[in-house]
């Protein structure tokens, strides 16, 4: 698929950052279904020309991030985002604590045999969206090793933006861990169920500079080359009570 230099795309490593807003809320389809909280953005280096739409995610980059008191919390990311975690000291990730072990190389692996990178950011852990790449590790973590630490309440996910070759940010992404759509958000920004944001594109803001300001996010490349707006799960939850605009404050 030919890069579009104009249109923001989410890069491979996950945390993504929103150059419109000082906060967002992500999008899946259409804008005026709910999918999660406040988005925050860390990056102001873009103007509001640049158009975008979420996630995770996230490349799509994406990481789940866990809320706790704990300074040693995972991230999991891809266009997926992940549920935040902490590494307890009595937890089988109890050792990837130590910043000391972060000049080696990590990767998690699936049942697939499918690979993702593996990195201690800003305090916690970020793990990418799942892919053919073959990372040569120093040590490699089962993906359910990983996901067993991660809480299933409040995941978070990262995506990280770029037009053309610029870096915009990155931003990360918490999301409702009881609802079915925030879990195929995250099935797509890791990569679980095949497919993931990586390479995905937004396609424009919805109330541009108004109170509910959002990222409308574009189809995802399937591993088979062509784009898809498809879940990869299905009972997905629309309209109803789920169906406007909200704004969350924290």
């Amino acid at each position: 698929m030919e890069k579009d230099s104009s249109t923001p795309r989410v890069r491979r490593r996950r945390r993504v950052m929103s150059p419109t807003a000082d906060s967002l809320r992500t999008r899946s389809q259409s804008s005026d279904n709910k999918l999660s909280r406040t988005v925050h953005v860390n990056d102001n280096n873009t103007n509001n020309n640049n158009k975008m739409t979420t996630t995770t995610t996230t490349t799509n980059k994406m990481a789940v991030t866990p809320q706790s008191t704990n300074p040693h919390q995972l991230g999991i990311s891809g266009l997926t985002g992940e549920q935040q975690a902490r590494l307890s000291s009595e937890g089988p990730l109890k050792g990837l604590g130590d910043a000391s072990l972060w000049p080696l190389t990590c990767c998690v692996y699936g049942e697939d045999g499918r690979r993702a990178r593996l990195a201690w950011e800003s305090g916690r852990l970020h793990m990418w969206a799942l892919g053919d790449e073959q990372y040569d590790a120093h040590f490699m973590i089962k993906l359910a090793v990983l996901q067993s630490v991660i809480s299933q309440d409040n995941p978070e996910a990262f995506l990280d933006l770029s037009v053309g070759e610029r870096k915009l940010g990155r931003v990360y992404i918490r999301l409702w861990g009881h609802m079915r759509r925030a879990h195929n958000f995250l099935a797509l920004c890791m990569g679980t169920h095949g497919p993931s944001y990586r390479g995905a594109k937004f396609e424009e803001v919805f109330s541009r500079g108004l109170k509910g300001e959002c990222l409308h996010a574009g189809p995802y490349p399937t591993p088979e080359g062509p784009l898809s707006a498809q879940g990869v799960m299905d009972q997905l939850e629309w309209d109803g009570k789920y169906k406007g605009v909200q704004r969350w404050d924290y």
